[in-house]
């Protein structure tokens, strides 16, 4: 499989190319037997976005419906003693 990698040389040069390996992890290997430091290292055809180690931002909106967002509003907003 191809992957794309973004990497640093010794001298903190940016360096970016392509390479064949069976996973991520020989991909990164490699690249530091050869004196890189990977920074990231995606499938072709993949982009960094769409990865699955990205959270999808979830609404508060969806755990609290009225009435209780008032509430939940009311409390998070009191500066006062508990």
């Amino acid at each position: 499989m191809q992957y794309q990698y973004k990497a640093k040389d010794k001298n903190g040069t940016s360096v970016d190319g392509r390479m064949e390996g069976d996973t991520e992890l020989s991909v990164r290997l490699r690249l530091r037997s050869q004196g890189m430091f990977p920074m990231v290292v995606v499938p072709i055809g993949r982009t960094r976005a769409t990865s699955e180690r990205e959270p999808k931002a979830f609404p508060l909106t969806e755990l609290v419906k009225p009435p209780n967002s008032s509430w939940l509003n009311t409390t998070l907003a009191y500066d006062g003693p508990i």
